[in-house]
This record gives C-alpha cells, sequence and structure tokens, in this order.
C-alpha cells in the first residue's frame, strides 16, 4: 500500500476549495498541508508497527458517493466550472476522470483538490473542470475507487430536483406554516402543508409521489416535529437578534463651547448605541420640556446609533441639570462653568 500522509484537522470549506493543486500520478503521495502536516517518514514508521501492534487487520474499504454540480448558475455560451464532490471513502485514492459526450476531456482544464479528512475518518476531495455549457453536451465525472468493481459516474445533463423548507410566520411564532416542498425541472412536483398535515401533488406525477408520501409514518412524523425543531427554533434565534433585540441607549451631555453667564452657547446632548432604530431626545429645564424652537435635532444614523440634539439656552439661564438616560438611570453631564445644566432623556 501507498504510505498517505494527512492530517486529522478539518480545514474550512474555503481553504479546500480554493485548492487546485492535482494529485494524481504514480509513487508516493504526500499530501502537504502548510504548518501541520506529517511526513512520508513518519508514515513509513508508524504503518509497519500499526498493523503488527493490531494483528494485523484488514484494511477498511468504504465505497465513495460522488455529486456533480456546477459552480454557478449555468448559461450557454459563459465560462463555469464543474465540480465532482466525491465523499466518504477509504482508503483516500480515487481516481477522478471527466468526460465530454463520452470523450476525455483536456487535463489542463482539469484540476483536484487534496484529500481531507471526515469527522468519521473517512475523506473527501473536489476536481473541478473549466468549461463552457453548449447545447446538447453532456458532461460526466467518473470516480474510480478500490472499493468498486467499476467507475462511479455522474452526469450533468441539466436536470435539476430541489426540496425546500420553507416557514411563514405571523406575529406570534407559535403562529406558523410549514411547508416542504419539492421541485424537479422548475415545476412543484408536491408540497407538504403544516397547515393540512399532508402532502398534495401536482400533476400525475405529482399525485402518485404525494400519495406515497403520506403512506410513510416516519415522514408524516418527522415533518409534524419539524414544525418545533424547525420553524420555532429558528424563529426564536432570529428574534433574539432582530425584532426582540433591545440595547438601552447611551446619553451624553456636553457644551460645545466654554461660556460665562449671559452668554450664548450651546449644549449637545448625543443618545448612542441604542437599538431598535427609534428614538426621541427631548430637553427638560427646571422639569418642564424646553420649546421645540430652541431644540435642535440631528440626523439620525444610518445603522440608528447616533442622535445628537442641540439646545441653544437662554442668556439668563441659571439652571442646573444632569444627564438622564430612559428608564431612570442617570448619567452626569458636563456643565457649563458657572454651574449652567439641562437636563437631556433619549427615549
Amino acid at each position: 500500500m501507498t504510505p498517505i500522509s494527512s492530517s486529522t484537522l478539518t480545514p474550512s470549506p474555503i481553504g479546500w476549495l480554493r485548492a487546485s493543486r492535482s494529485l494524481r500520478g504514480s509513487g508516493p503521495l504526500i499530501l502537504d498541508w502548510p504548518k501541520r502536516h506529517t511526513s512520508l517518514g513518519t508514515c513509513i514508521y508508524n504503518i509497519p508497527r500499526a498493523i503488527k501492534g493490531e494483528k494485523g487487520p484488514p484494511v477498511v474499504i468504504v465505497g465513495p458517493t460522488a455529486l456533480i454540480y456546477p459552480k454557478q448558475d449555468m448559461e450557454l455560451g459563459l465560462p463555469n466550472t464543474l465540480v465532482c464532490f466525491v465523499n466518504d471513502f477509504h482508503p483516500p485514492v480515487v481516481d477522478i476522470a471527466w468526460t465530454r459526450n463520452g470523450q476525455l476531456v483536456d487535463q489542463s482544464q482539469v484540476s483536484q483538490t487534496q484529500y481531507y479528512s471526515n469527522r468519521d475518518f473517512s475523506f473527501r476531495t473536489s476536481s473541478y473542470l473549466d468549461f463552457t455549457p453548449q447545447e446538447g453536451d453532456i458532461y460526466a465525472c467518473s470516480v474510480g475507487h478500490i472499493s468498486l468493481q467499476a467507475p462511479l459516474t455522474r452526469f450533468l445533463d441539466g436536470y435539476v430536483f430541489q426540496m425546500t423548507y420553507e416557514c411563514e410566520y405571523g406575529d406570534d411564532i407559535t403562529d406558523v406554516v410549514f411547508l416542504v416542498k419539492n421541485v424537479f425541472n422548475m415545476k412543484l412536483n408536491t408540497m407538504y402543508d403544516s397547515r393540512g398535515g399532508k402532502y398534495v401533488g401536482f400533476g400525475e406525477y405529482g399525485m402518485k409521489n404525494a400519495d406515497h408520501y403520506n403512506g410513510q409514518a416516519w415522514k408524516m412524523a418527522l415533518r409534524r416535529v419539524q414544525v418545533e425543531t424547525v420553524c420555532r427554533y429558528n424563529a426564536r434565534l432570529f428574534r433574539g437578534s432582530t425584532l426582540d433585540r433591545k440595547v438601552p441607549p447611551v446619553v451624553r451631555v456636553r457644551q460645545t463651547r466654554p461660556a460665562d453667564y449671559g452668554v450664548l452657547t450651546v449644549l449637545e446632548c448625543s443618545v448612542v448605541g441604542f437599538f431598535p432604530q427609534a428614538a426621541r431626545a427631548s430637553w427638560l429645564r427646571d422639569g418642564a420640556e424646553v420649546a421645540d424652537r430652541r431644540v435642535v435635532h440631528g440626523c439620525l444614523g444610518q445603522r440608528g446609533l447616533e442622535l445628537p440634539a442641540s439646545l441653544l439656552p437662554g442668556a439668563d439661564a441659571e439652571e442646573r441639570g444632569e444627564g438622564e438616560l430612559q428608564g431612570g438611570a442617570q448619567q452626569p453631564g458636563e456643565e457649563p462653568g458657572g454651574g449652567l445644566g439641562h437636563l437631556c432623556s433619549g427615549c
């Protein structure tokens, strides 16, 4: 057996999607991960000792699965990339071949990632083919593995089957509708609706499938449970970070420029860090709200995080005050020289 070194650490999808080095060829294969790889010598040293220590167990052989799909939505005449994703195999040696209309493609258009370890210690890899879709072309990737008597072949023939989950909510997350839609070739085939608790078919083939699904007790029980595990569970997560999110404001009062008694100046009240966006800032003097004609409001920021309001006090103002947060919490404001101050509240 050819020694193969690898790491049990699983890289991010971005990492393996960006890899493009071909691993085809003869001779020993070293899967090189920057800063965290195992040398070929380590494998040569450990493999015979592990075989002896484990008393010569049979080699575990697990057959691969394969999936072919375009990297982007396909349009005739526009360059694209086909991905052949091969997963869940052991040992980590596969041969992937691409064909167009039954003929092998130019290998200069093909690249392949290294082998990556899954959580169950099986392996995965992806092969990429640069191509330009043309009407009538049929592409296929064939996967060879020690577990297979014949290559596993997957075709890209333009047909697409989709299954989607949809959750529709009312004002209260207890009022929820769960939909499961099966779509073939852009045509709705069957749909499960939690309000009726069963599948409905569209067209002859769809009605046949709906009767079949409705007769599967395990599937119907799963759909009923998913109203809670899919819809309401996610609704609670979304509401906690959006609709139900409440962040109290931080209110600060400052004098924009120094001034003595009798000299016109401006107080600025900044209301920041709050959510949701709606907010109102008002000024109080001796407990009474200051007339709007003396207050200038700034624009609300795009994120709803800052709302400055400025007050133009009268020349005879001698009141003292402090900044006030909504809900009764108080934060001292900066007083103008000589004790001039006002009360600012954000709500």
